[in-house]
């Protein structure tokens, strides 16, 4: 199968498409440029993934990134460009895979993200509509947070000297697993709303 993983050069796209590569799938890496030398995109590129430039903005180069595919990964995250390129780029995004003939459409998104009045989850959620309503056939996984995020929410927390609450609650996951199961949905075909993801502890953040 040919596999095009939209933000390819990311943490959990480089893991999706290091995945489908390794299981035999044609993937090429999608993304704003071109990966950096001896970084994580660059060894995949090594190993046989191909790579495009295109942006989620403007729609530059989609169409030629996206010709042949059989399936996109969307893993693009972009917290302070979150509408602009997520949602709004989203639907440039869905448009060229429909031009393109592309035939499944995954998705990632985060659990419980109705109930955080944050704009990043606001744009996730608006996202979500956007692969729901659009023109190509979609599977949608929902996943807790990752805990490189929130090592990183702890530590500027820290920074800022701030305590978290201790009735807050977390159920963190490896991202590893998050694309294990993207790869699956892949090869699987477009089934809709997938069994949300989380990780195997539930724990306090005091």
């Amino acid at each position: 199968m040919d596999v095009a993983v939209i933000g390819g050069t990311g943490v959990l796209g480089g893991l999706v498409a290091r995945t489908l590569l390794e299981g035999g799938d044609q993937v090429r890496l999608v993304s704003r440029s071109a990966p950096a030398a001896g970084s994580a995109a660059a060894a995949l590129v090594a190993a046989g993934a191909g790579h495009h430039v295109a942006d989620l903005r403007s729609g530059d180069g989609l169409a030629a990134a996206l010709g042949g595919a059989d399936a996109v990964v969307d893993a693009v995250n972009d917290p302070r460009g979150a509408k602009q390129v997520m949602v709004e780029g989203g639907g440039r995004l869905l448009a060229a895979e429909a031009a393109a003939g592309v035939g499944h459409h995954v998705a990632v998104s985060i659990v419980g993200i109705e109930q955080v009045p944050l704009a990043y989850y606001t744009a996730k959620l608006a996202q979500e509509r956007v692969v729901t309503d659009g023109p190509v056939p979609w599977s949608l996984l929902r996943a807790t947070q990752f805990h490189q995020l929130l090592d990183q929410a702890f530590a500027a927390a820290a920074r800022l000297r701030l305590l978290p609450g201790g009735a807050a609650q977390v159920q963190p996951i490896d991202p590893a697993i998050v694309a294990a199961r993207l790869a699956d949905a892949v090869h699987a075909g477009p089934c809709g709303r997938l069994p949300q993801l989380g990780g195997s502890r539930v724990q306090t953040l005091g």
